[in-house]
């Protein structure tokens, strides 16, 4: 009997320890946030996801705090989209991820919004962006994206943004595949693996939510080589030749469509990845061999991250601040002008 209420006694205070913690975990803040920003995906017939139209989420980080908002297709733009293209409108239709989706900022503070108003204010009034960057994007779900949906658009120019980490969400696509719930957030082949149970720990617990999240991107961060990114045949060496071949794919059917198509590099966090030049030699080496344009915005994030105090990129989230996006556009309407491949309006007669 003794024996009984000892465990008894054991029990009750493990749990009561544990709803302890949990209060003042909760009251701390210091459990991560749910995804609210990443809630608003949805199943669709060609890709695995894509974003909700006309959807709303507000997202406040120990870095930033913002509000993502998506027009009548399901990108981030303050203006609906018609497949229908005025006769005098140049259209762009630019193709990424987090990062041409302007994650972490205000939408007036992304790269492809800054680029449209400068475009429109030096070069051509009638320039308009479709801005397709989607979340956790890969090439192979830009591909998709390309040939089921961006020629609807009748574009006369198309941008392919790349980044390292493109090759990481290559080898997730292949590993650890995302796919849509019901309730519209994104989840991982292991994330189901972990059953029923232990997502609604998740969401409802903040300390099982700390110990599970760090379990998981321990596991993610480990199985991916980020060293090995930046060298020429490497661990990643298959992933950076299914992105080649997506992109390959995709410059042929630019190509069909008699559309110029443009690869953009855009380097990631150069405090942790200062030695950044493989990327963009390899793309740009690439894009050559292929007879495309190629604009590498590295030189000019290097210069301006060593000339100013100013934060480029959040640490602890990795994204672009404002300041690093206002490089980017800047850097890529330099690239532009210098193709030629945006015809100019002399705005005193227009």
């Amino acid at each position: 009997m003794s024996f009984l209420k000892s465990g008894f006694r054991f029990v009750m205070s493990i749990c009561l320890g544990l709803l302890l913690s949990e209060l003042i975990i909760r009251a701390l803040g210091i459990a991560p946030p749910l995804p609210s920003g990443y809630s608003n995906f949805q199943p669709d017939k060609y890709l695995p996801y894509r974003m909700a139209p006309f959807d709303t989420q507000h997202v406040k980080t120990a870095e930033f705090e913002v509000t993502y908002t998506t027009n009548n297709h399901g990108f981030r733009d303050i203006e609906d989209y018609s497949y229908d293209k005025p006769e005098s409108e140049f259209r762009i239709l630019a193709l990424g991820d987090s990062f041409t989706f302007g994650a972490a900022v205000q939408f007036e503070e992304s790269y492809l919004h800054l680029l449209e108003e400068r475009l429109r204010r030096e070069v051509n009034p009638h320039v308009a962006i479709v801005k397709a960057g989607v979340s956790n994007f890969n090439s192979e779900l830009e591909y998709l994206m390309l040939k089921y949906y961006g020629f609807k658009y009748h574009p006369d120019l198309i941008l392919v943004a790349f980044l390292p980490n493109d090759i990481a969400g290559t080898y997730l696509e292949r590993t650890n595949a995302a796919r849509v719930t019901k309730a519209g957030y994104l989840i991982t082949r292991q994330g189901e693996e972990m059953g029923n149970f232990m997502r609604q720990l998740y969401v409802y617990s903040h300390i099982a939510r700390i110990v599970i999240r760090h379990v998981v991107y321990r596991t993610i961060n480990e199985s991916i080589r980020w060293d090995e990114i930046y060298r020429p045949n490497g661990f990643h060496e298959d992933d950076w030749l299914k992105l080649e071949s997506d992109y390959s794919k995709m410059i042929a059917l630019a190509s069909e469509e008699n559309i110029p198509i443009v690869f953009v590099h855009i380097p990631q966090d150069l405090t942790r990845f200062p030695e950044a030049d493989y990327p963009a030699r390899r793309l740009g080496s690439f894009t050559r061999s292929k007879g495309v344009p190629f604009i590498d915005t590295l030189s000019e994030m290097r210069r301006s991250f060593q000339s100013s105090s100013e934060p480029h990129y959040f640490k602890s989230d990795g994204h672009c601040t404002a300041k690093g996006y206002r490089v980017i556009a800047d850097s890529i309407l330099e690239g532009l002008n210098s193709l030629n491949l945006i015809p100019s309006v002399d705005r005193g007669n227009h």
